[in-house]
């Protein structure tokens, strides 16, 4: 079981809550709420607000959003997030919500689980800041149909879109160093995926578990599975 302590907030954050706006002002990084190794699960100030904020707010000049931060706000429906961002967190936004969010150019990491289960995701553009998403970060987003990746990106997680039923397309603009394990897997709808690199390049990502109708789209040709 987690344990839980109190967050010491750095001395340049801010936050407030004003007719179901949860609004976040500052420099730097918002601190992590919870440590994956330790297990030790830290209660954040604003986490008697939590359920009552319709919409989060994050301006400019943060640069990374705590892991567990949002995790108790279970009636946002839309979420801004600001061109400074660099990194997502372990974790940070609420499983099994709806909202709206879009990410920002800037981010380079989107930590593990981090939009698991937002029912809000139907397009997801992915910017070409972002070098790595973490495991299951796209996961069980039941509503998702299409993915666009605007650049080359080093690492897709382990399970990162696993059960997401409708997923029909993915465009990788650039290339791909590394999918991991079962990151496609339980994509039941997936028939397209439009990869920036060759064929061998595709085929040498390794065994993907894709649906035997997908077509891989390379710049030198077909992949038919």
């Amino acid at each position: 079981m987690s344990r839980k302590t109190k967050l010491p907030l750095a001395k340049d954050l801010t936050w407030s809550c004003k007719r179901g706006t949860l609004t976040f002002s500052g420099h730097g990084a918002m601190p992590d709420c919870y440590n994956p190794r330790t297990h030790v699960c830290v209660e954040t100030p604003w986490s008697h607000s939590a359920g009552i904020a319709k919409r989060i707010v994050v301006d400019e000049g943060i640069t990374h959003i705590g892991s567990f931060a949002f995790q108790n706000c279970s009636n946002v429906t839309k979420i801004t997030l600001p061109s400074t961002l660099v990194s997502i967190g372990y974790v940070a936004f609420r499983h099994d919500s709806c909202y709206s969010v879009e990410i920002p150019h800037g981010v380079k990491s989107i930590g593990p689980f981090a939009f698991r289960g937002n029912l809000g995701f139907v397009n997801i553009t992915i910017p070409a800041s972002v070098e790595e998403l973490g495991k299951g970060c796209f996961a069980d987003c039941k509503m998702l149909k299409s993915v666009t990746f605007k650049g080359d990106v080093a690492s897709i997680g382990d399970h990162a879109f696993t059960d997401c039923y409708i997923l029909k397309k993915i465009v990788f603009e650039g290339k791909v160093g590394k999918i991991g394990r079962r990151a496609l897997s339980e994509c039941e709808s997936l028939k397209e995926i439009v990869f920036g690199g060759t064929m061998e390049e595709w085929n040498a990502l390794g065994y993907l578990r894709l649906n035997f109708d997908t077509v891989v789209h390379c710049t030198d040709g077909d992949v038919k599975y």
